[in-house]
């Protein structure tokens, strides 16, 4: 098997450090690009452009920082688990 990689490699070339962490990146672009919209088409006409760009700047910012948090959580969880295999095994 010359030919294929071992699972996961192209993953980890991309990125991906834990697979619900990247399903955690795909809910928070639907959630931000939604936002964008509603922002847009319903905030910019009621309010005005400035306090439009506001939300959208304050609710990307919400999740890049609620991102950075739960990547960190994973990749100490991931981390603890495999040392618990590791110190496990005799």
């Amino acid at each position: 098997m010359k030919g294929q990689d071992e699972p996961g490699k192209t993953a980890r070339m991309l990125g991906v450090v834990y697979m619900p962490l990247l399903i955690f990146d795909l809910y928070l672009i639907i959630f931000w690009t939604i936002w964008v919209f509603i922002s847009e088409l319903v905030v910019n006409p009621l309010y005005g452009n400035r306090f439009a760009a506001g939300l959208i700047l304050l609710i990307l910012g919400f999740g890049m920082v609620f991102r950075v948090i739960y990547r960190r959580r994973i990749i100490r969880q991931s981390k603890s688990q495999a040392s618990e295999i590791t110190s496990s095994n005799p």
